[in-house]
């Protein structure tokens, strides 16, 4: 199972994936994270310093393989997006990935 999540230090689970600095994918087998890929967020809509990021230059592409998105908040248009994608989404008030993983139900 793949699952990716925003996060702001490449670790932790931060809410609001359009902000996020980063974006993990991480690989789990057996409630254990096998492979973990930290990238520079396709999918960030602000910059640093709050600017709009055009459309154009946003990739979602990137999360097209994954089974699962986590985050810990985000707005409705995002919800939307990934139903549109087909894509499972839980917001979850963890912030470690390896607990979260650890106490998955894997559907």
């Amino acid at each position: 199972m793949k699952i990716a999540y925003p996060s702001m230090t490449g670790e932790r689970i931060s809410g609001h994936p359009g902000r996020a600095k980063y974006l993990v994918i991480v690989e789990v087998e057996n409630n254990e994270i096998k492979n973990k890929k930290v990238i520079e967020n396709p999918i960030r809509h602000h910059d640093d310093k709050n600017q709009p990021i055009p459309k154009e230059k946003q990739n979602w592409s990137v999360i097209k393989d994954i089974d699962l998105f986590i985050t810990r908040r985000c707005g409705e248009g995002f919800i939307r997006k990934m139903e549109r994608m087909g894509k499972e989404l839980i917001i979850t008030e963890e912030k470690d990935i390896n607990n979260f993983v650890k106490n998955l139900q894997l559907r």
